[in-house]
């Protein structure tokens, strides 16, 4: 597997465990609010509202314990690949850490300008939505505000991707970089 494959790999590891992380806080969030209200509601008396509240705690707990499985299971995956990473990197030379830099700065810009166009997507759609709002026509406004939806949501997925293309581009810098002083260092002993 070649380094910027085994990267590739690694990103997407990385994100799913970040997501998984997300929901599992989000569920606990979810969870501490409901027990809350549901006391709120035993207290009132409202039973009926408080075995709801409590319902929906309960489905929040299965979520957060289904989402710390699977995190696990990403972690199980992600701290190898994270050690055949490092043993990689270590052993490339200086060539193929620039080809390496070379092409994840390549597909780092490429998903910048997929963020560009969607940006553009989603502000027409906003404008065009606004149009349709204000023209009272709801089926339209609703197919622009699926559109924005939608480009939103890819903006948001590519900024995660573009964050860690840009720390492992600065971590390829931060080995060139070393490996140039080394050899300056060694070339000053001479």
């Amino acid at each position: 597997m070649n380094i910027v494959s085994l990267i590739e790999k690694y990103i997407e590891l990385s994100i799913k465990r970040d997501n998984l992380n997300k929901i599992i806080e989000d569920a606990e969030k979810k969870y501490n609010y409901e027990i809350v209200e549901g006391d709120m509601a035993f207290y009132l008396k409202d039973y009926k509202i408080e075995k709801g509240y409590n319902e929906s705690a309960r489905r929040n707990m299965e979520i957060r314990d289904q989402a710390k499985k699977d995190l696990y299971q990403v972690e199980q995956l992600l701290t190898p690949t994270h050690e055949t990473y490092m043993k990689s990197i270590q052993s490339l030379d200086e060539n193929q850490l620039k080809e390496a830099l070379i092409a994840l700065s390549i597909k780092k810009t490429d998903i910048e300008r997929l963020n560009e166009e969607l940006i553009n997507r989603r502000n027409w759609a906003e404008s065009k939505g606004e149009e349709s709002f204000n023209n009272h026509n709801i089926k339209e406004e609703q197919e622009y505000n699926h559109i924005y939806s939608d480009c939103y949501y890819k903006i948001k997925k590519n900024d995660q991707l573009i964050r860690y293309y840009e720390s492992f581009v600065n971590n390829f810098n931060y080995y060139i970089n070393k490996n140039n002083e080394y050899i300056y260092d060694v070339a000053k002993k001479l």
